[in-house]
């Protein structure tokens, strides 16, 4: 039961921190207008304008950054699946 309570914990807190992520990273990429002025002269060197580079940096946290939090939540729900150590 406490390995039960265990994972359930993890996988709720994996989820709050995947939903907390992906909004922000959603949030950053459908801002109208760039959010952060310090990068107004940044992104030039680039060839980006700064809400072109505010997009993409909102589009990695959203998609590739989630990867590894949905990795960990994958195994985390299949170790649950398997029988424990209290079933045996």
């Amino acid at each position: 039961m406490k390995r039960f309570v265990l994972i359930t914990s993890a996988l709720v807190a994996l989820v709050a921190t995947i939903g907390q992520m992906g909004l922000l990273g959603a949030l950053i990429v459908f801002a109208p207008q760039p959010l952060y002025p310090v990068h107004f002269a940044s992104t030039t060197a680039w060839g980006l304008s700064p809400l072109a580079d505010q997009q993409l940096a909102g589009l990695l946290m959203w998609v590739p950054a989630i990867l590894p939090y949905l990795g960990v939540g994958l195994w985390l729900a299949w170790s649950s699946l398997r029988p424990g150590a209290e079933a045996r």
